[in-house]
């Protein structure tokens, strides 16, 4: 009996025991993004999604472009119609980032034997799968989990492209590669990359592979026209950018502090640290010639070991060094979550040094103590609050304002986490500006205030002014909120 004449049961049996591994952590990380999914308040980037989410698929183009977001409009087009299915909730608005969060396990599972081998992929799966750095931006509903798995499927089919001549590979380049551009602005970041790594190559030769140079260009040209009306969106917001952007310059030791961030861990930071480097020496070390299959790697990629060093470091380093160049000279842009699409390819090159490290015990040590060191980063992600505690906040004030009571949100952007969150109508919802603190006569109402702690935000000043011309009644401190109830003096 062959494989095509074996029956259904007996092939998903086989599907399963070869695959048993990846299957489990596939599912342990699914569980780990999923759970206490809604425990925690929506916070304002949260409130923008929801928000935009809920707008006509023509008003959220118009909010991408006219207002401050400085986001392509995907993300939110996708939680358009998520919204109008299954409600606009903590756990129902961070569902789709649990579960782009948790393909990326299976992506850069597909990515690692692509460019090693299957026990290199197993472990990359593993350390993504169990990061608390990709935990929480799964079970955020902003548009990073998305980011990170747009960047390894483009890398999947980048690297696929160059070892075949398969068509399919071809259109599902164009395709992840136009949805991580349309996903978040970094993502270009990764196609720079790629075009990098290829035209440096091309010094030596016109063909890397299958990918010759001619095929490469018309790929690009493509995904050019693909993203044209991207173009355009990028343009505006480079423009507003240049005017001032909230995001505060970056040291270079702020910069070297993302890998601390990727890693969750000081003492995992270490142990990736030294993987790294063992994956670099042996990488450098090797033949760098075109590669045979051997009993070290299971794919067929044409490419020398440094050679398949260089894409992992060119891949890792741009998205952080282009936007810290650029912040250099101009705007600063450069955020670390913005980064998440790079950060993939860390996890590839420890999982790479650990799989040469040595003997098959050397390796389940290591990855006894990531699984280990990443309980203790889990743990404490699990059990201390991280968001502004909108729920509560507004909790208290829903259950104790009265009838025309003002609830003031400073900044005032704030007033989207205000709106989420509160359903009396017979309460006031205002922006705090100064505007409305010298101007306003509230009577015999109360005044809520909230002031929510951004770095940008001089708190201090606005509660000064407040207290001079209110009388303060109450004060109650959430985590990253600060609850006032004023009355006229």
């Amino acid at each position: 009996m062959n494989e095509t004449t074996k029956p259904e049961s007996l092939l998903s049996m086989q599907f399963v025991r070869d695959n048993y591994l990846i299957i489990l952590i596939f599912l342990g990380g699914l569980c780990l993004r999923i759970y206490d999914l809604g425990t925690e308040s929506i916070w304002y980037d949260e409130a923008i999604s929801v928000g935009v989410a809920k707008l006509d698929l023509f008003e959220q183009v118009r909010w991408s472009l006219f207002r401050s977001d400085n986001n392509p409009p995907l993300f939110y087009e996708i939680m358009h119609f998520w919204v109008q299915i299954f409600g606009d909730s903590e756990f129902a608005a961070r569902f789709p980032s649990a579960i782009f969060g948790s393909f990326s396990i299976i992506a850069i599972y597909a990515v690692g034997r692509s460019l090693f081998n299957k026990g290199t992929a197993l472990i990359a799966a593993l350390i993504l799968a169990t990061s608390v750095f990709h935990i929480e931006y799964s079970q955020e509903a902003r548009a990073y989990s998305l980011l990170a798995l747009m960047s390894l499927l483009s890398s999947y089919f980048y690297l696929k492209i160059i070892s075949s001549q398969n068509k399919s590979y071809f259109i599902g380049y164009l395709i992840s590669s136009s949805v991580l551009l349309y996903t978040h602005n970094y993502g270009a970041f990764i196609i720079v990359a790629q075009n990098i790594f290829f035209f440096t190559n091309c010094l030596k030769t016109r063909v890397i592979g299958e990918l010759s140079l001619k095929k490469w260009l018309g790929s690009q040209c493509l995904l050019f026209l693909l993203y044209l009306p991207g173009l355009y969106l990028l343009w505006k917001h480079a423009s507003k950018l240049l005017k001032g952007f909230w995001i505060s310059e970056a040291s270079l030791y702020d910069v070297l502090g993302y890998f601390k961030i990727y890693s969750g861990y000081y003492y995992l930071l270490i142990l990736f640290f030294i993987f790294s480097v063992i994956s670099i020496i042996a990488l450098l070390i090797s033949p760098k010639v075109r590669l045979k299959p051997t009993a070290d790697y299971s794919s067929d990629l044409p490419l020398s070991d440094y050679n398949r060093l260089y894409f992992i470091l060119l891949w890792l380093c741009l998205p952080i060094l282009i936007p810290y160049l650029i912040s250099l000279i101009s705007t600063p842009i450069l955020i670390y979550r913005y980064t998440i699409g790079g950060s993939v390819a860390l996890y590839l090159l420890v999982a790479s040094g650990i799989d040469r490290a040595g003997s098959r015990k050397v390796i389940l040590f290591a990855c006894a103590l990531i699984l280990i060191l990443a309980y203790l980063n889990i743990e404490r992600y699990f059990t201390v609050v991280g968001k502004y505690q909108w729920r509560e906040t507004v909790n208290v004030i829903e259950e104790n304002a009265g009838p025309g009571d003002y609830f003031l949100a400073y900044p005032p952007f704030e007033i989207m986490s205000g709106d989420y969150y509160l359903k009396r109508k017979d309460i006031i919802l205002l922006p705090l500006t100064d505007n409305f603190v010298y101007s306003a006569d509230i009577g015999n109402k109360n005044l809520w205030v909230v002031l929510s702690h951004h770095g940008f935000a001089n708190l201090d000043r606005i509660e000064k002014i407040l207290m001079n011309k209110y009388r303060l009644i109450d004060s109650k401190q959430f985590k990253r909120l600060n609850l006032y109830q004023f009355q006229k003096k």
